[in-house]
């Protein structure tokens, strides 16, 4: 019997699907099932799917046309067979550790807590699936999880994971053309997840004579937000505003402190939520990875910087 699914998305990741499904496949066993939701592919990813899921007996295909990325991922989400879900698993990273026991942790929490947790990792994430039904993706063109992120905190599940990397991206390199209009799209959606003009446009201008190199977001890209956020937000008033937050959630300055403050060591989430972790139930690989000391590893570059991540990732691997 399937306990968890592991939903995975795919649209046109031919290139790097298979690699992606196998790695996450050689990490689990039988009480888990490999959910992979194809959007309307074009580009093969068709075939290569069948023969998966013929070779796979974790992996269960599914065949759907979405409008977009989020309603990919409840739809995903929606035809899990697993009591729990892991989602964020995509099909351009390939996995190499840590997956059977980030659900070990999570059901430590979820044992000792007295709400439903969603537990919030580096590119893994993991819930009951009757959670991410009640509190699901919105149907956006890009930021869809930082949409759901902000819900969870503020609905009182999120708990956030600390840890070490457990996956390499290895087709997250795209066109300068893509790149711009993906960042366009993550501010439309911000503005559609209730964030104000006026806060963000705030949060941006603060941003300028404090930015130093290294910091999440470019100069480059502070300065495209300014310019096009008045444009972002009306399309996103056109297509609609969900909101629905109170004040410091619709405010973008003090959301980005809310976010951060949610993601802890395992030490941080013993000592703010009164629970223990057993770390004996860990493999010595799940140790290493996560339990770690208050900044003893970076966390990852969001903000869409495909860039520095792929040339991380690359001499990551020149360097092995």
């Amino acid at each position: 019997m399937v306990e968890y699914t592991i939903a995975v998305c795919n649209y046109n990741m031919a290139e790097t699907l298979e690699e992606s499904v196998r790695s996450i496949d050689d990490l689990i066993d039988d009480r888990f099932e490999i959910l992979v939701l194809d959007d309307g592919s074009t580009d093969g990813s068709l075939k290569i799917l069948d023969r998966l899921e013929a070779e796979l007996p974790r992996v269960r295909v599914v065949h759907d046309d979405n409008n977009n990325l989020a309603e990919a991922r409840r739809a995903s989400v929606e035809a899990a067979r697993g009591e729990y879900v892991l989602i964020q698993l995509d099909a351009d990273d390939i996995y190499y550790r840590g997956i059977t026991d980030f659900v070990e942790i999570y059901h430590q929490i979820d044992d000792q807590v007295l709400f439903d947790p969603f537990l919030k990792g580096y590119h893994i994430q993991m819930a009951r699936r009757d959670l991410l039904l009640t509190v699901s993706h919105r149907s956006m063109g890009y930021h869809e999880d930082r949409d759901l992120w902000r819900r969870m905190i503020a609905e009182g599940h999120l708990i956030g994971l600390h840890h070490k990397p457990i996956r390499e991206s290895v087709g997250y390199d795209r066109g300068f053309r893509e790149k711009v209009e993906a960042r366009f799209d993550a501010i439309v959606s911000q503005f559609r997840s209730g964030v104000s003009l006026e806060s963000y446009m705030r949060w941006l201008f603060w941003k300028l004579p404090t930015w130093r190199p290294g910091k999440s977001l470019s100069f480059r890209a502070i300065v495209f937000n300014i310019v096009c956020a008045p444009l972002a937000y009306l399309i996103a008033t056109r297509r609609g505003v969900y909101g629905g937050f109170t004040a410091e959630y619709a405010d973008m300055t003090r959301y980005t402190v809310l976010l951060p403050a949610r993601i802890m060591t395992l030490s941080q989430i013993e000592a703010e939520y009164g629970i223990s972790i057993d770390r004996d139930a860990l493999s010595t690989d799940g140790c290493e990875v996560y339990d770690l000391e208050p900044g003893e590893h970076p966390g990852p570059r969001y903000w869409l910087n495909e860039r520095a991540n792929v040339a991380a990732n690359r001499r990551k691997k020149q360097g092995r």
